[in-house]
């Protein structure tokens, strides 16, 4: 079972409830090996090179780790919409302003063993620094794979990320 949210600042026009519209699908998938998908991610360390985060550093071991600014994303009615478990402080002056409260999101592949960096709409832009070249991140896209000691740019503020067992 495949389970996406997507939050949406309007209802499109084919929606039938204003609040919220549901689909789902039937897909066929080739059958796969259960080890690869049962298979944990092994533990990434975050440290802020540029801006200011609730630690010094994170070692998170997940599927998805979402960063942003704000530890809690709230919608105007105060509804708990994500945790960013990557947390950019709200007080780190102009930079940290840069860095949205859903600004990215780094995903697991059980298959390749790997991690993928995906931009979530923010509104300064994400992307990586690897070999003194710049790789843009697109909001929509299969994001872009990480290698041990990328930089990541959120806004105006960059983490480097470290694969311990690399």
């Amino acid at each position: 079972v495949v389970i996406e949210v997507r939050y949406v600042d309007t209802a499109e026009a084919s929606w039938n409830v204003p609040e919220f519209d549901l689909q789902f699908a039937r897909i066929a998938r080739p059958e796969t090996d259960r080890r690869d998908l049962d298979a944990q991610p092994a533990p990434i360390e975050i440290r802020a090179v540029v801006g200011e985060m609730e630690r010094w550093a994170y070692s998170l071991a997940a599927p998805r780790i979402d960063i942003g600014r704000g530890a809690e994303v709230r919608d105007y009615r105060n509804r708990l919409i994500r945790t960013n478990h990557v947390v950019f402080t709200e007080s780190g002056g102009g930079v940290n302003e840069t860095v949205s409260r859903t600004h990215a999101h780094i995903a697991y592949e059980p298959p390749t063993g790997r991690f993928r960096l995906h931009d979530d709409a923010s509104e300064h832009g994400t992307a990586i620094i690897r070999g003194g070249k710049t790789i843009s991140v697109i909001r929509g896209t299969r994001g872009v794979r990480l290698q041990p000691d990328d930089e990541v740019v959120l806004g105006e503020a960059r983490v480097r990320i470290k694969f311990p067992n690399a």
